[in-house]
């Protein structure tokens, strides 16, 4: 599996190559952006079967560094920062074929060091995490326990990194996978589409954390799966793309004001597994992705 890192000049518009990393090539792991700047890869898919190695991106350097080893093997987890710097990596499936796995583990940029951290009470796989106003990071939905094709969950809860402990929320209204969520910029938190197993969805639900409790929203005009759920810098909240059988090139806002979503622009190329990325001049970064093949391309969301 090649290993190609690229980065993105914001201002003027244009890639770049990057590092290659120090290990091998790896899909369906997760990137996220540490307080310092710097970006920690984990786990994921690759030549030799799931991964448990993990590497920190240094972009003043343009160097990798090894960053320890996850305690599991695990792909299609979710890794979400906390308020104190730390990362917590939750879920995903273990070794190929696999069920998926309840278990969690927290990442200190600070000593570079992972630690156990306690497990959720369902196992789950391509779920969401989101991290809410008060710290606390809301899991939900996913692939339970049994492998691939185990029921998709409804399930959700909260992991308070000042306790350390998990504790259960409400249920959502429908079990789904694949699904996006954003946090509301009125601390609620939005989960849209997914798939519940055999087919894609167009419902959606928000999330009141101080009530624990889920209610629906206006369906998407489409339903999809694979796609990303962005909240906008002036508050709405774009669901990009994605697929029901065949990748998606349409694009729909959602206003929390009205409870409802709207037709944008298509996607130039019709993409699914794909990322979108707020960048700070409040554009929406997509890139790469499932379509006519792999995607190598990129689009810009004013």
């Amino acid at each position: 599996m090649q290993i190609a890192i690229t980065v993105l000049d914001a201002l003027r518009g244009e890639w770049a190559p990057a590092d290659a990393m120090n290990g091998r090539g790896r899909i369906r792991h997760t990137a996220t952006l540490l307080g310092n700047g710097k970006v920690l890869v984990a786990g994921g898919f690759g030549s030799g079967g799931v991964l448990t190695s993990t590497e920190v991106y240094d972009p003043a350097a343009d160097q990798w560094s090894p960053a320890g080893n996850l305690s599991q093997e695990r792909q299609n987890a979710t890794a979400t920062l906390q308020r104190d710097g730390r990362v917590l990596v939750v879920g995903g499936f273990g070794r190929r074929g696999g069920s998926s796995t309840a278990t969690a583990e927290l990442y200190d940029p600070a000593t570079g060091a992972w630690s156990q951290a306690p497990g959720m009470s369902a196992a789950r796989a391509f779920h969401t995490a989101t991290l809410l106003n008060d710290g606390r990071v809301l899991v939900a939905g996913g692939v339970g326990s049994g492998g691939s094709r185990a029921a998709r969950l409804a399930s959700a809860e909260l992991f308070d990194p000042a306790s350390g402990l998990w504790s259960p929320t409400g249920s959502m209204g429908q079990g789904r996978s694949l699904q996006g969520a954003a946090l509301l910029q009125n601390g609620r938190v939005l989960v849209a589409g997914g798939n519940d197993g055999t087919s894609a969805l167009a419902s959606t639900e928000v999330f009141d954390a101080a009530a624990g409790t889920w209610s629906p929203a206006g369906p998407l005009a489409r339903a999809r799966y694979f796609h990303t759920v962005s909240a906008t810098a002036n508050g709405k909240v774009i669901a990009a793309g994605g697929g029901d059988g065949k990748s998606l090139a349409s694009t729909e806002a959602f206003d929390p004001s009205a409870g409802s979503w709207s037709a944008t622009g298509d996607l130039v190329h019709a993409r699914a597994s794909h990322t979108t990325t707020l960048l700070s001049d409040g554009r929406l970064l997509t890139a790469g992705g499932q379509g006519k093949g792999y995607l190598s391309s990129s689009e810009l969301f004013h």
